[in-house]
């Protein structure tokens, strides 16, 4: 899209938003191109808005544990440790309306890291209390006020994507004491919803909002379309992955700054969720994809050398978005903090070095963000909010594109059906850190 100074008038995106069991309403909407920093864009779409609220609020009220165990499922979903995965809910019976939050927590990185999940509660549900406080900004949004809420621990540490029954070792070439643990992310999902449907009301659901952030994120772009196949058809279902966006190809802290060339830009460890039997393999949006890619209708960089394959690529979530069928509004800062200081191994220090591998590692992310989602081909249905800021999981208000908060600009979007591609895109290096609204 050509940079362009002033209030433009893009595509005609109008009609572009199919709501399945919803009312169609009318909007009015402008798309805003603005110069920022340094040859930057900011590209926004905002609409008049309408707020939601259920019936019989809840929201003062604790979540309470369930367990995904024998009485419960009928079989027993593993945390790694093998002690029972769990969800915690807040029900209101009266309401209809439901958002699902898949907590975040990182990656089993190597085996080390691993092994020391298992012995904490990115790993293991013995310290799970019997209830929690909803402390997630979104889920005491007044718009989601006396909403049906369940907060699903992280304890697989693969990303929300395992499958596989019975234990093993994903990383065998690293372990002399044969060590094995339980890799049943995607699983837990599933076992989550047949309890949702079997025991509580989701059957019933008119509403229904995955998300989640960091592996949460990640794990909502994996689980999107899965979620929405058992939900009731006519529910409006969307997605909102945060901090998920992981997979873009860019070299390492020490490479960029000594000028060094990798032949595969994605992180060498990422193989490792094949032994798990990941559901991005199975599932009909990663089969489409690897299919695309063996009929050499999609190429995909660094897929056919040494450290990933294509079933893996197929797995990311740049790769895997395009062909993911439900409604998904991205939230992600552009200058991935986590990306950049753990991925990317960058030192926390403010020196010349730093600043121009952030600069390097937010244009990366920035420039699938803009390919795949702004100026792709689901740009009639989904939405984006991506502040150019150097963090991870993103507040739920505060931080601004264009006026429009993060909030806002997401329910807008579902609430009202008005097009969002907020995509904040300064290269100024102080904007960045500081985070500052546009």
């Amino acid at each position: 899209m050509e940079e362009t100074q002033g209030l433009v008038q893009d595509r005609d995106l109008e009609s572009s938003r199919p709501r399945s069991g919803s009312d169609t309403y009318k909007f009015i909407f402008f798309i805003v191109v603005l110069l920022l920093g340094v040859g930057g864009v900011m590209i926004g779409l905002f609409a008049t808005t309408s707020g939601a609220s259920g019936d019989n609020p809840t929201d003062d009220h604790m979540m309470h544990r369930v367990f995904l165990d024998e009485p419960t499922v009928g079989k027993e979903v593993h945390c790694i440790d093998g002690s029972p995965a769990a969800f915690y809910i807040l029900l209101n019976e009266s309401n209809t309306n439901w958002i699902i939050w898949l907590q975040g927590g990182g990656i089993c990185a190597d085996l080390n890291d691993c092994k020391d999940r298992a012995r904490s509660g990115l790993g293991s549900s013995t310290g799970y209390g019997e209830t929690r406080t909803p402390g997630e900004a979104m889920f005491n949004d007044p718009m989601y006020k006396g909403w049906n809420k369940v907060w699903v621990p992280y304890c697989s540490g693969d990303v929300w994507a395992g499958t596989v029954e019975g234990k093993l070792n994903p990383f065998p070439e690293d372990d002399p004491d044969d060590w094995t643990g339980y890799f049943e992310g995607h699983s837990i999902v599933e076992s989550t919803l047949e309890v949702l449907h079997t025991n509580f009301s989701y059957t019933q659901a008119s509403n229904v909002i995955l998300t989640g952030c960091s592996a949460g994120g990640m794990g909502t772009f994996l689980n999107c379309d899965y979620v929405a196949s058992v939900t009731a058809t006519g529910a409006r279902f969307a997605c909102r992955p945060e901090a998920g966006w992981f997979g873009v190809g860019f070299h390492s802290y020490e490479e960029f700054i000594h000028n060094k060339t990798d032949p595969d830009l994605r992180p060498p460890s990422s193989n490792w969720t094949n032994y798990i039997e990941p559901w991005s393999g199975k599932s009909p949006e990663g089969q489409a994809c690897m299919a695309d890619v063996l009929a050499n209708k999609t190429n995909i960089d660094y897929c056919t050398v040494r450290k990933m394959d294509v079933a893996s690529c197929c797995g990311t979530p740049p790769i895997l978005y395009k062909y993911i069928e439900s409604d998904v509004f991205v939230s992600q800062n552009s200058a991935d903090s986590y990306q950049v200081y753990v991925q990317g191994a960058a030192p926390q220090e403010d020196t010349e070095n730093v600043t121009n591998y952030v600069l390097y590692v937010q244009n990366a992310i920035y420039n699938t963000l803009r390919d795949q989602v702004v100026l792709g081909k689901k740009n009639r249905t989904d939405g984006i909010f991506s502040p150019a800021c150097l963090d991870h999981c993103m507040p739920w208000e505060g931080q601004t594109i264009y006026t429009r908060t993060h909030a806002e600009a997401f329910n807008d979007w579902f609430f009202k059906g008005a097009p969002s591609l907020f995509l904040d895109a300064s290269k100024d290096a102080t904007h960045i850190r500081d985070c500052e609204g546009s």
